[in-house]
């Protein structure tokens, strides 16, 4: 959490490696005293066959960057991720950090 003490604009950025694995959703967001600002979203689909079939992890980064204006003394930052999986290529489970 960033909480400031002055009051102003504040360009907030959060970022993150994984490892990705194959149909996962890899999201990370930035929230403004509980509200939501900014996300930004990287999808790694599973190729069934062919030259691109690589059901092996990849590192990823993923970045949101957001200008916010916080006033100094109630509103903070946080920064949630989110990564969502296939499971039985239907139904998806969340887990949030």
């Amino acid at each position: 959490m960033f909480k400031p003490s002055v009051a102003g604009y504040y360009s907030c950025t959060a970022a993150l490696d994984k490892a990705m694995r194959y149909d996962e959703l890899f999201r990370i967001s930035l929230y403004k005293s509980g509200s939501h600002q900014r996300s930004n979203m990287i999808y790694r689909e599973l190729q069934a066959s062919g030259p691109t079939h690589n059901p092996a992890r990849s590192y990823v980064t993923n970045t949101v960057t957001a200008i916010i204006y916080l006033d100094g003394s109630s509103d903070y930052v946080e920064t949630y991720v989110g990564v969502e999986l296939a499971i039985g290529g239907t139904n998806p489970a969340t887990q949030l950090h």
